[in-house]
């Protein structure tokens, strides 16, 4: 998987360091990540993030494939809410 910048959708509890020696060997650790907000906001954040078209979009622009089941099942959920909406406001208004 291909690590890019998701903000909190895709926070992690721990960072990943990797200290290089001069061989080209590297040892790597986990560290506590401080700035965590906790898993139900994480999980909140990656709801949102992969309803928006453009969350896709990026997803799929940087080969990160891991969601991209769900995809189908958050774009119908998006235009079932816009949809509703938008008869919900239209029908109380009268146009003349």
């Amino acid at each position: 998987m291909h690590h890019h910048y998701h903000g909190i959708a895709y926070a992690k509890p721990y960072n990943i360091v990797r200290d290089y020696y001069d061989n080209g060997k590297y040892t790597e650790y986990k560290t506590i990540n401080y700035e965590y907000p906790g898993d139900k906001i994480v999980k909140f954040s990656k709801v949102l993030y992969l309803l928006n078209p453009v969350g896709q979009a990026s997803n799929i622009l940087n080969l990160d494939y891991d969601d991209i089941k769900t995809f189908p099942v958050y774009s119908i959920t998006l235009i079932l809410i816009i949809n509703t909406l938008g008869i919900f406001i239209f029908e109380r208004k009268s146009i003349s």
